[in-house]
């Protein structure tokens, strides 16, 4: 406080602002300078891998005593003036993608907490490999309008990276397409690449998968076998009817024998009933017959007393 600055009749400290401009920033400095809590010490060199253009870069920010610097930032600068920062995260993780541009050469300063500004560089190298497309499986090969269609395929690339692959459905030989991007999983080795359809459109569809690297090359995996087709509604009651027709058939049989069974069972029952009653008949006949002989011997016996 033994300054100069305070003789000036109109220098005061009454006020927030004055206070703040003198405390702060004359005594300390820019408040978002890093101030050293420690002897600051420079990092390790984390470009020591080959680098290509259009790459994921994922680096580890260490110092020269292999520990770990927490939110160093990163300062990128090329050959043309391009300029771009990143940040690490809390375990010095940090992640960006360079420009697609060969054979180009970039400045970098790493700063942080405790950190002597340190200096690389590194030049991209040129990426003209297409990425690779391993198996795509389809669920099924027929399905209804209402129905979703699952593909699923693998793809890597061993250079600057995979960026997307994108499924491509047709029905005219791909003069005419639709375009669909799949949803990416990373795995151990490669990536996952899914997408589900639903309520597509009647008629038979050929498809591909197209695959595009960091880098912007491409890669087009197709076969003639590549080929499915969407049932619509007309036919699927076709199959219906024609499922309903297989299915009522046997019953329908299995019915009639059933009915014709019970038929002639009641047939001979009917039979034996009329046999039953053709006897009851012959027997009331006889009945009768023996009713008659009796009263005429009764009759022929009285007439003989009378004439006795």
């Amino acid at each position: 406080m033994n300054s100069n600055y305070f003789d000036d009749p109109s220098v005061s400290m009454n006020l927030e602002y004055e206070r703040k401009n003198v405390l702060t920033y004359c005594l300390l400095g820019d408040p978002e300078l890093d101030i050293y809590t420690d002897i600051p010490l420079k990092v390790k060199n984390p470009f020591l891998s080959e680098i290509y253009e259009g790459q994921n870069v994922s680096i580890t920010i260490k110092n020269i005593y292999d520990e770990i610097v927490p939110n160093a930032r990163i300062s990128i600068t090329s050959d043309n003036a391009l300029y771009c920062t990143f940040y690490a995260d809390n375990e010095g993780h940090c992640n960006f993608v360079i420009p697609a541009l060969g054979n180009k050469k970039y400045n970098v300063v790493i700063t942080g907490h405790n950190i002597i500004p340190s200096y690389f560089n590194f030049n991209t190298s040129i990426d003209n490999m297409e990425p690779e497309i391993n198996n795509l499986f389809i669920k099924t090969k027929t399905t209804n309008s209402t129905s979703n269609i699952h593909f699923e395929t693998n793809a890597n690339d061993i250079y600057s990276g995979i960026d997307n692959v994108f499924l491509l459905l047709s029905k005219d030989g791909f003069e005419n397409y639709w375009i669909y991007p799949m949803e990416k999983y990373y795995q151990e080795n490669d990536y996952l690449l899914v997408i589900c359809l639903e309520n597509l459109t009647p008629g038979e569809y050929s498809y591909l998968a197209l695959a595009r690297d960091l880098a912007n090359n491409i890669h087009i995996y197709y076969s003639q076998e590549f080929k499915f087709e969407v049932i619509g509604r007309k036919n699927e009651d076709n199959i219906g009817i024609y499922s309903n027709f297989f299915i009522v058939t046997p019953i329908l049989c299995l019915t009639i024998i059933s009915i014709f069974g019970i038929y002639k069972k009641y047939r001979n029952i009917r039979a034996r009933e009329k046999d039953w009653e053709l006897v009851a008949i012959e027997i009331r006949k006889k009945e009768r017959m023996d009713r008659l002989r009796k009263k005429k011997k009764v009759i022929n016996k009285n007439l003989k007393r009378k004439k006795g």
